[in-house]
């Protein structure tokens, strides 16, 4: 496989193992299972993105916070990038969020809750096609820790501006659906964009091999997700999740 192909096999293996987690339709029990609750969560909408009863826009505050320059998750990678624990984290914010986008996209396409699972389902990964457009603009020039800051502050501003678009769309506002749609497609491009970086980047710090790059299990990071390497080839054909440590 060559560089595109092990970075579409990664990137999609986690996304799908990911939403199969998340919809607890695994045999973990899933901590995010109220996010397929579409009736609830479609009417929590309602209430502004600041709003706890907006359960969606809560969830992406949660994921996006972790691209903040203040946040641990970032400010571990800054430092110490070689590290594999620090990298695997970040690289794991990234692909959580980009999940997270691609629920949020089904969300305002659905016209009831079967739909919804149903599209959801099918949105989980990404279409090879865009993913190697994506590497060729972001492989174009350098990646390093300051690009990757500028992507990390792009996710953040379009994450916002998503989920504001997202509540106008809920109370009907007047083209609110093409414009959370527009924002929505915006954020996951900027996801995309710092998910191949920062595996690329990874990659480059461990002699250039994307097999070394490192990423967190697919699963909330409440259950201890260890550290994977799925950019190879035929790797989710045998990967098995790390037992989750019994609660205290």
């Amino acid at each position: 496989m060559n560089r595109v192909e092990l970075l579409t096999s990664g990137i999609n293996g986690w996304l799908l193992a990911e939403e199969v987690s998340s919809s607890g339709t695994d045999k973990q029990k899933s901590r995010n299972k109220y996010l397929n609750e579409y009736d609830k969560n479609v009417a929590g909408l309602l209430h502004s993105p600041l709003d706890p009863a907006n359960l969606l826009a809560s969830k992406t505050l949660s994921h996006v916070q972790r691209f903040a320059p203040n946040n641990e998750f970032w400010e571990a990678f800054e430092k110490y990038p070689e590290k594999d624990a620090a990298a695997a984290k970040m690289t794991f914010a990234v692909l959580m969020k980009l999940s997270g986008t691609r629920r949020r996209l089904s969300y305002i396409q659905a016209i009831d809750s079967q739909h919804y699972l149903e599209l959801r389902a099918k949105k989980a990964a990404l279409s090879p096609e865009l993913i190697e457009e994506r590497s060729k603009s972001v492989l174009s020039d350098e990646v390093s820790i300051p690009r990757l800051r500028t992507l990390a502050n792009s996710i953040m501003v379009s994450s916002v501006r998503a989920d504001v678009e997202i509540h106008n769309w809920a109370i009907g506002s007047a083209n609110a659906y093409e414009a959370a749609d527009s924002c929505l497609a915006m954020e996951q491009t900027y996801c995309l964009d710092f998910a191949i970086g920062i595996t690329t980047f990874s990659a480059g710090l461990r002699g250039g091999d994307l097999s070394a790059a490192p990423v967190l299990e697919p699963r909330s990071i409440s259950d201890s997700p260890g550290v994977i390497y799925p950019f190879v080839e035929n790797f989710w054909d045998s990967y098995v999740p790390s037992q989750i440590p019994a609660e205290s």
